[in-house]
């Protein structure tokens, strides 16, 4: 089952959220990142908001795919981390 584990920057003092599903699917687009299900969106993060996206479930490659998202969240991103 896909799982995601999302951390904030310490300063924004918000809590970890692991989200999972049988359907959990992320994209990146237009800054920002979306974690959607067979229903739809669940959860948006816009990539300025600094946060680490890891996938956590066991199916995950060797390759790390945290590294993947990150690049692909800082892509999102303008100068300075600002959504582009």
């Amino acid at each position: 089952m896909p799982a995601y584990l999302i951390q904030h920057p310490a300063e924004q003092r918000r809590e970890d959220i692991l989200i999972e599903d049988d359907t959990l699917t992320v994209t990146f687009a237009g800054g920002w990142a979306v974690f959607t299900d067979d229903r739809g969106v669940c959860l948006a993060i816009p990539a300025g908001q600094g946060a680490h996206i890891q996938r956590v479930d066991s199916d995950t490659d060797e390759l790390t795919e945290a590294q993947v998202l990150e690049d692909s969240m800082a892509q999102s991103a303008g100068p300075a981390g600002e959504a582009a």
